[in-house]
């Protein structure tokens, strides 16, 4: 149908139609066109930078650079030292080009360490600058997104100073005028008394060295004494053989080979246990204990990075432990023991003792070890050999040892927990006469108890026949006295009972009395209240008679008030009688009657 209607369509009709759709298809070519162009010029003046990075300007027209200048300034020629954010930006290209590069970025635990091209000169040709001059810069680039130009600022990533549980931050400034005192102040180099505990610094590295200290409690254990050898060198010593008893004045026999093999098992049983003990020492395992701890963190945390490590002794191969303290004794004698010293290492102190002994690891090799060598050696050789075998002399050299470590110490700003002398080792030439001796006198203290037991035997059995006639006296007078408490608990009975008796009857009489009393008064209240009662009764019977005019108009509306409504009347005539006497009071009686209930009956009410 439709195609017949356009075929019906004159030519000219046609014409026109053709020409409206070409210009249709030309409009919407042009449109095009134009929105092309209009994207095209959008999209060379205005930027787009994507978050993450920066535009780098480039000025193509302006005036030229000074001599050694890298980044143009506000109407130069060349890469501006400004750099765009993220974002949109409206820049006209003929007069700037754009170059987008990506954001420095640093990363957690991390710093950025910048090396400025542009800038001032320092004319005391300081290696650390301040910003706006030329070299390192003093500030840091911290964790995160930073836009600094690169064609004029070089940035290294490094580990942030990072200090772990167990260990704190000695600071050494690297940068500034001499210093002519233990430690650097502001502006000079050299240490510095300020500590950094546990954490994440950021501290320029070409400013600062950061040594990680290790603190906490340490512990120094010298070797166990080799027996045989200063055994042997205390009888070597022919001043000392001299002093020593004689065979045949000896208290005791000499030893058979096989009491000596015996012996010398013993020793070695008593050798290897002290070396577990040493091993397997409370301090020991609580240090071990408290190290796996502190490596346990150190794992869930950032790993120490950054600093440089300064602990009292290397963790894959320890110190051996020092040679065991020995000393000729007063008398001459060669005594030899070992000992463990707990020290520790506090926050406060560490900046003196590294100023100090430059070292944590030599605090033990300076001060530790060589200060309990010889204060044992001076203290020891003032007491005799046999003074380390007694409890209560041991304990003096013990706590002088201590004491005197731990001032010496203290003067060196280290803290000694605990000095303890495990084992002491003294010649078998000195050790077995005086064990002897003692073996000896403790038989015959013995041998001397045994007979005064047999002699006190007799004693005893006296002593117990008098406890029997004891026991049966005190048995017998205990009887007689619980009888006589017994005697007299009835009679305080007895008493108490009589007592109470006579008291319930003081009570009970006392009672009947205020029931009598309160029956009196009872009586006569309900006695004013029956005369009360009956005086007002009387008073309004008055009242009434009194409202009505007299007794019997009282007496008729009595009788009135008793007659029912329905009551008829009939009056029948019979002769001569008293009812027409009293007819005239009877019938008065009815009317009343009759009158009050038309007065108590309300009238009906006229129709309007």
């Amino acid at each position: 149908m439709t195609t017949l209607n356009l075929l019906q369509i004159s030519p000219d009709r046609r014409s026109l139609l053709h020409t409206i759709l070409r210009l249709f298809f030309s409009l919407a070519v042009v449109t095009i066109i134009v929105i092309l162009i209009i994207a095209l010029i959008w999209n060379s003046i205005f930027v787009y930078i994507h978050p993450g990075y920066m535009g780098i300007v480039n000025r193509k027209f302006g005036k030229p650079l000074a001599p050694g200048q890298i980044l143009a300034q506000p109407g130069q020629k060349g890469v501006q030292e400004y750099v765009l954010g993220e974002g949109r930006h409206f820049l006209n290209p003929l007069l700037y080009s754009i170059e987008i590069r990506p954001c420095i970025l640093i990363p957690a635990g991390k710093i950025g360490i910048v090396t400025s091209k542009v800038g001032t000169n320092r004319a005391d040709r300081m290696v650390i600058v301040n910003e706006g001059e030329k070299g390192t810069w003093r500030r840091v680039l911290t964790p995160g997104l930073h836009r600094l130009n690169p064609y004029g600022y070089d940035v290294t990533v490094v580990d942030a100073a990072v200090i772990t549980p167990g260990y704190v931050g000695f600071l050494t400034r690297l940068q500034g005028l001499p210093t002519t005192n233990a430690f650097a102040g502001p502006g000079e180099k050299g240490m510095l008394r300020t500590i950094l505990q546990p954490g994440i610094y950021f501290i320029n590295p070409v400013e600062y060295r950061v040594l990680a200290v290790e603190i906490g409690i340490n512990q120094v254990t010298f070797a166990p004494p080799e027996r045989e050898r200063y055994a042997q060198s205390t009888i070597a010593h022919p001043d000392i053989a001299a002093r020593l008893p004689s065979p045949s004045a000896a208290p005791h026999h000499e030893l058979s080979p096989a009491q000596q093999q015996a012996e010398t098992r013993q020793y070695l049983v008593r050798t290897s246990q002290m070396a577990d003990w040493i091993t397997g020492s409370f301090s020991a395992r609580q240090k071990a204990e408290t190290e796996r701890i502190i490596r346990q963190n150190v794992a869930q945390q950032i790993a120490q990075q950054g600093v440089e490590v300064r602990a009292t002794a290397p963790k894959d191969a320890p110190k051996p432990a020092p040679a065991a303290i020995t000393f000729p004794s007063k008398d001459g004698f060669m005594i030899s023991l070992d000992a463990t010293i707990e020290w520790e290492l506090l926050p406060d102190d560490v900046a003196e003792v590294m100023a100090e002994f430059g070292d944590v690891a030599a605090v033990e090799d300076k001060i530790i070890i060589p200060q309990s060598q010889s204060i044992g050696r001076l203290q020891g050789s003032t007491f005799l050999a046999k003074d380390f075998l007694l409890g209560d002399r041991r304990e003096v050299f013990q706590e002088v040892f201590r004491q005197t470590l731990m001032e010496v110490a203290r003067t060196k700003n280290i803290v000694i927990h605990s000095a303890f002398i495990r084992n002491i080792i003294i010649p078998d030439a000195l050790l077995r006469p005086i064990r002897e001796r003692y073996i000896a006198v403790e038989k015959e203290k013995t041998s001397r108890a045994w007979q005064a037991t047999k002699r006190s035997a007799g004693d005893l059995q006296r002593e117990r026949s008098l406890i029997s006639q004891r026991t049966r006296e005190i048995e017998a007078r205990t009887e007689a006295l619980v009888q006589l408490i017994r005697a007299e608990k009835e009679r305080t009975v007895q008493q108490i009972a009589a007592q109470t008796r006579r008291l319930v009857a003081e009570k009970q009489a006392q009672i009947a009395q205020l029931d009598a009393q309160r029956t009196l008064t009872l009586g006569e209240a309900n006695a004013d209240v029956r005369r009360w009662l009956g005086e007002a009764d009387a008073q309004g019977l008055q009242l009434k008679i009194a409202a009505i005019g007299s007794p019997e108009a009282y007496t008729r509306y009595q009788l009135a008030q008793r007659l029912p409504a329905n009551l008829t009347i009939n009056i029948v005539r019979t002769g001569e009688g008293t009812l027409w006497t009293d007819l005239e009071k009877t019938a008065g009686a009815a009317a009343a009657g009759t009158i009050l209930r038309n007065s108590q009956t309300p009238s009906p009410q006229p129709a309007p």
